[in-house]
């Protein structure tokens, strides 16, 4: 998966590394996780999953939504370009992103994995920054400003690239 940086900063002094097994997908629409399943297993791929703890332990769930799905190479190896391209080409016009994992060792498991969301970027707010002023910014990058995102974030402009666009 050459496209994608082998390492991120998450936050400062928090590396994390690309863990080249595992992916989410994104769809357009709500999909049916068994639909999904189907689909992917024909690709050498399953869905990340933990184990139900014992009772009174805590348990961490992978965050599967009916649009997003984090996936993983059944046989442990590296998804390599070659795979990435057959997934793209199967998955086709169903999907809005496909996006990798990353792991930071400060956590363990599943709580150490993250998808940065690829068809997002978040812009400081300068000091005086306005609405209209990050409008025209994200029209020059052929961005949209999120608005009722961007409105909550104090510190950011929440901005993403249209629909339609290939995100991965």
């Amino acid at each position: 998966m050459h496209k994608f940086p082998k390492s991120l900063t998450a936050s400062p002094g928090v590396e994390s590394e690309l863990d080249p097994s595992m992916i989410v997908v994104c769809f357009k629409k709500p999909m049916d996780p068994k639909e999904v399943e189907s689909i992917v297993k024909a690709l050498n791929l399953s869905f990340m999953t933990t184990e139900k703890p014992r009772e009174n332990e805590r348990w961490t769930q992978v965050n599967h939504t009916n649009t997003r799905f984090w996936l993983k190479r059944e046989d442990g190896k590296p998804i390599d370009d070659a795979h990435f391209a057959e997934i793209e080409k199967t998955l086709g016009d169903q999907v809005e992103w496909i996006g990798p994992v990353y792991e930071t060792y400060s956590k363990t498991g599943v709580e150490s994995c993250f998808c940065p969301v690829p068809n997002v970027a978040l812009i400081p707010k300068n000091k005086g920054a306005t609405l209209a002023s990050a409008n025209k910014i994200a029209s020059q990058y052929g961005l949209n400003v999120a608005e009722n995102r961007s409105k909550y974030l104090s510190s950011f402009f929440y901005m993403q690239v249209p629909k339609g666009s290939k995100t991965s």
